[in-house]
């Protein structure tokens, strides 16, 4: 089996943990054709660490984007980068005849057959537009962190891999926070098919203040997120009951207040909003899910 998959690994300052995922790709039983490393303003060794790969091995090449000073005022700061950063390498293989686009977060491991077991299953189904693993969450220390991607109807960002037709369909990824659930919604809009197969299982790395029941770092995270929900035109309902979900964790009722509180500052100090998407139905469903995964986690 040939591969023509694009693998694009967007990264700012991921010095730390980036070897371990390129790494991960190296084992791969079939290697992406092109692998793209784009270090998005990076200034802690990360621009290193890629250019001591792309020195090793041939399908490998090092990127380096200046990031734009307007992107680190926005609320959702990590999305326009990551964006930016794949359209970025999209622009320098325009000519390349890339028939999957690979997109690979800087903090996740692949499963050793990950792009062998997707071009197989792109091959038996023309309608399937995004495929991609479940993840687990983990510390840098190995222990098991709270969520993770573990729903076979939809991809995580971190390893959403794309059918090139469907990608050019949904005109790629747009610059704003949930990049990764809006390109979802748009696939299913078009009618492509979207799923994670839950036989692959890669590790999602995740710092310990993400994590971390301190105040310092929870409540700060969360008053941002609930502030990009309101830029997202999350449904207040969604908001509420996610408010609700994050009160039973530590810091217990702290957490879901933030989050609530950093709604309402949006709809107080009216943020640039993204343009709503247009199905409406779709939108829901996905919320849906959403609450039923976390809740599913929670009740064991």
């Amino acid at each position: 089996m040939t591969s023509r998959i694009l693998a694009v690994t967007p990264a700012r300052n991921e010095a730390r943990q980036i070897g371990k995922t390129i790494e991960s790709v190296l084992r791969q039983s079939l290697r992406p054709w092109k692998y793209y490393l784009v270090s998005d303003g990076s200034n802690d060794g990360t621009d290193e660490v890629m250019e001591e790969y792309a020195d090793m091995h041939d399908f490998i090449r090092y990127l380096r984007r200046e990031k734009p000073g307007e992107e680190l005022n926005r609320v959702e700061q990590v999305a326009p980068g990551k964006v930016g950063a794949i359209e970025y390498a999209l622009s320098k293989a325009e000519k390349e005849s890339w028939e999957y686009l690979a997109v690979l977060d800087a903090d996740v491991v692949l499963p050793g057959n990950f792009y062998m077991r997707l071009l197989e299953e792109f091959s038996k189904d023309s309608k399937l537009g995004i495929a991609g693993c479940f993840l687990r969450s983990v510390l840098p220390d190995g222990n098991a962190a709270p969520g993770g991607f573990m729903n076979p109807d939809s991809v995580g960002g971190p390893v959403q891999v794309f059918r090139r037709a469907c990608y050019e369909d949904i005109g790629g990824y747009k610059s704003y926070g949930h990049e990764d659930c809006v390109a979802v919604i748009q696939a299913r809009e078009k009618g492509w098919k979207v799923r994670s197969f839950a036989d692959l299982v890669g590790n999602h790395y995740v710092p310990f203040e993400g994590y971390s029941p301190k105040i310092k770092y929870k409540v700060p995270a969360l008053y941002k997120l609930g502030k990009m929900d309101f830029v997202m035109y999350v449904p207040f309902w969604f908001v509420l009951i996610q408010s609700g979900v994050r009160m039973l964790s530590r810091p217990y009722m702290v957490a879901g207040v933030a989050r609530f509180v950093g709604y309402l500052s949006g709809v107080i100090t009216r943020p640039e909003r993204i343009p709503p998407q247009r199905n409406w139905l779709n939108r829901q469903k996905m919320y849906i899910e959403t609450i039923l995964g976390k809740l599913k986690r929670i009740l064991g």
